[in-house]
């Protein structure tokens, strides 16, 4: 297959981010989840579903800074708002984290699901511990690092 304009620069997985936010209507969907209003993709499955949200991840804009900043007299922009997806089964989390971070260099923090009622539980059950841990780092000020993908060329 000759190498065309359009597939030259497509050298890794982490290439095909890239890409996809140059798509004109993935910035549609950008500019309408910036401005507070949703935003559907529909007919994405398998790993295109892992792009897409990859694309979302790196066009993600920093929130607006938090009342603690505020008061702290801190005006800089803050992180990066939480991207929230859910998948419709859970044997889908896995394939698509491994997904995930083929794309961005980093794997997603999962929230776990309860295979049961969340009564029937206790305080030391690894979920509700994976669940707790998740939602304090969405709470903290500080966001979790993530590295480059690295691409060989």
């Amino acid at each position: 297959m000759a190498e065309t304009e359009d597939t030259a620069n497509v050298r890794c997985l982490p290439d095909l981010v890239a890409r996809m936010r140059a798509e004109p209507r993935l910035k549609q969907i950008i500019e309408s989840l910036r401005s507070g209003t949703s935003g559907t993709i529909d007919g994405a499955w398998g790993s295109s579903c892992a792009l897409v949200t990859a694309a979302l991840v790196e066009s993600s804009s920093p929130s607006p800074p938090s009342p603690k900043a505020v008061r702290s007299g801190d005006q800089s922009p803050g992180r990066p708002s939480p991207l929230l997806v859910v998948l419709p089964r859970i044997s889908d989390v896995d394939d698509f984290a491994v997904d995930v971070m083929s794309f961005l260099g980093t794997a997603p923090t999962i929230f776990p699901a309860w295979d049961s009622l969340p009564t029937e539980h206790r305080v030391s059950d690894e979920v509700f511990g994976a669940r707790l841990r998740t939602i304090s780092l969405l709470e903290s000020e500080t966001p979790r690092r993530s590295s480059s993908p690295a691409c060989r060329r």
